[in-house]
Formats: C-alpha cells, structure tokens, sequence
C-alpha cells in the first residue's frame, strides 16, 4: 500500500536514479583524445655534428604522432642560449610505432648514401661539442623531449641530469637507448654514443660516405744496381790484392715533358674550382658559390663565368662552370669536394676531369 510518505519519495528516487545513468554515461562516453595522440611521445632519438656534416632523428615510441605541422626542433649552446631552429612545415605521412623523421644539413645530404633527408636544417645549428637539442611546440613552450649534453654545458636541462660526454666526431652520434615511453626521462641514463644510423620517414636507410677512398699510386719499379767486379791485383804489388771497384752508376734518361698536341681554344687560363677567380687554390668561398646556386640565390663569379653556366674546356668536354666533379651539374657534391681540397683531404677527379686547383683553358 503507497502511503503518502512513500508518494513523496518515489519521485526524489526516480530523480536520483537518473542523475545517476547520466553521470556514468558522462563517464564511460568517449572524450577528445590526450595531447600524446598527436606528437607528444615522440623522442630525440640521434644527435650528430661531425663537422659540418649534421643531422637530428626524431623517432615516434607508439604510433600516432605525426601531427608535427609547425612544431619545432631548438638548438642551444652550451650556456643555454638560443643557437638556431627549424620548423616542420607539414605532418608526416608515416605514423607509426618505431617511424622516425630525418632532418640534416646539405653537406649530410651529399654524404648519405640514402638521398637526400626529411627535411633539410639551414645552415649548421646542431652546437658542438656541447649543447642542446629539444622538440616541442615551439622554442618557447615546454619541450616535448630534450637531450642535454657536454661536459662544457651549463644551460638549463629539463631532464636532469645532463649526458656527460661531448657530442662525438668520426661517424658517431648521441643515440636513445631508452624505449619506455611514459618512464622518467634521465638523458645521462636514455643516451649512449655509437655508431650514426640513419632512417627516413619512409623506412628509406643509409650509410654515411664522408671519406672517399684514395687510389693507390703504384708502387715504382726499383732501378737495377750493377755487380761489382774485382779487379785482380798486379803480380808487382801483391799488397793491393782484389781491390773492389764500383762502375759509375748508369745515367738516367730523363723523361720527356708530355707535349699537347691539339689546338687550344682561344680563352683565358682559370683555376678549376676557383668559382669567382679571386686567386688560386679554391678556397670555402667558392663551396658557398656552390651552394648558394644550388639553392636558387644569386651568385657573384666576378671575372670568372657565371656559375652553371656552360663553358669550354680545353681538352676536357664542356662543363658548367662549378660543376667540379665533371658530373653535368652544379650540386652540394661539388661544394663538399671543394672543402676536403681546402682541407687537404683526397679529392676522386674521373679520368676526363681536371684536378681542382689546376690551370685549365676556358672559353664561355
């Protein structure tokens, strides 16, 4: 039997009721996902300055995280000061677990056997022997990931503590060992240095050919030397008894000068690879003549023809002046091999080819 206390219940217990349904469901509906469905688990997986040789790998630790459209990649000094940038200016077509993305300088670009990279970093920002590297946002906001490293480092590190070792040359680099995505992040303890390894957005790997090879020069052929004879002493001086004398040594025949047989094109006498003639040898100017023409920006050659220009050179097929390596085509190749002949590392020339920073005949 419905008293009146119980007419008066019943509909504060349907209210309840309800109110209830409603609060799970809020609960258990699906929601917007969290920031990390987007970029915010990826890390900086590899770190490597060799020179001008340069380049930063992110790598995603689940899949999902390619939104990186106008995120950015910072480098600091190492007193924390702000050394340079680059800004992604798209998502990333791979996105999933394990995808990395590969940003490098134009001189990686021209050592790395697997192409040209992801992205391309303008000028050398990546701070060597110490500094920093971190990938967020932007430069202002709070980094997603961030490596510190050097013994030289004195700026900020959001992962403390710091990797202690100086960022490495010859072929190595500052990788992530660690894999766990959401374990506390400690550089000294995430990162080691080994071998530099190498992986495109789209799975695409390489190999770093920084040195070239040099060709062996033949061993030269030893010259005989003649047998000396003895010489028998006189019966009248039987104390000067086989007295050894040597015959003078053969003189050689000197080798004649190779003669060029052909007819010179009228022209003037240039240093190849000296781009904007301002003297012999080639010298890190003309590299960046080089990489300011393959970038499309303007180039002052001076007396010299313009770079990419095609030009005769005697005895050699026509060339466009730049293209040192004899290839076809002003490229970062050429602006490489110009700075190991400023170094006086070994330069491979093809046979048809004029050695950089020989004389040759060129008529534009």
């Amino acid at each position: 039997m419905i008293t009146r206390r119980t007419a008066v219940l019943f509909p504060t217990l349907v209210v309840v009721a309800v109110l209830g349904v409603l609060i799970f469901t809020a609960t258990r509906a699906p929601g917007p996902q969290r920031a990390e469905a987007d970029h915010h688990l990826l890390r900086v997986d590899r770190v490597m300055a060799d020179g001008d040789i340069q380049y930063v790998q992110l790598r995603m630790t689940t899949g999902g995280q390619g939104v990186v459209d106008g995120k950015q990649i910072c480098f600091y000094d190492a007193t924390g000061t702000p050394a340079g940038s680059f800004t992604f200016p798209e998502d990333l077509d791979v996105a999933t677990d394990e995808a990395t993305v590969l940003i490098g300088t134009a001189e990686f670009d021209a050592a790395w056997t697997g192409g040209d990279s992801d992205y391309q970093l303008t000028g050398h920002p990546v701070p060597h022997p110490a500094g920093k590297v971190t990938f967020g946002a932007t430069c202002a906001a709070a980094p997603v990931d961030s490596v510190a490293y050097g013994a030289g480092y004195s700026g900020p590190v959001e992962n403390p503590a710091k990797f202690p070792q100086d960022l490495p040359v010859d072929g190595q680099a500052l990788r992530l060992d660690a894999d766990a995505p959401n374990a506390p992040r400690v550089n000294a303890d995430d990162y080691a240095i080994g071998a530099a390894d190498f992986k495109k957005n789209n799975g695409t790997t390489g190999s770093l050919n920084e040195t070239s090879t040099p060709t062996a020069s033949p061993s030269p052929t030893a010259t005989p030397t003649a047998t000396p004879t003895l010489t028998p002493c006189p019966t009248v001086s039987p104390t000067n008894c086989d007295i050894v004398t040597n015959p003078p040594s053969p003189t050689p025949t000197p080798t004649a000068t190779p003669t060029f047989t052909g007819t010179l094109p009228p022209g003037d006498e240039r240093t190849w690879g000296d781009n904007n003639c301002s003297g012999p040898p080639p010298d890190p100017v003309d590299s960046l003549l080089t990489l300011r023409f393959d970038a499309g920006l303007p180039t002052n050659t001076g007396d010299c023809p313009p770079v990419g220009e095609v030009v005769e050179v005697a005895n050699a097929s026509p060339h466009p002046w730049g293209d040192v390596d004899c290839s076809g085509e002003v490229n970062p190749v050429d602006s490489l091999k110009l700075l190991r002949s400023d170094a006086g590392l070994p330069v491979n020339q093809p046979q048809d080819c004029p050695e950089l920073g020989g004389a040759v005949i060129v008529t534009a």
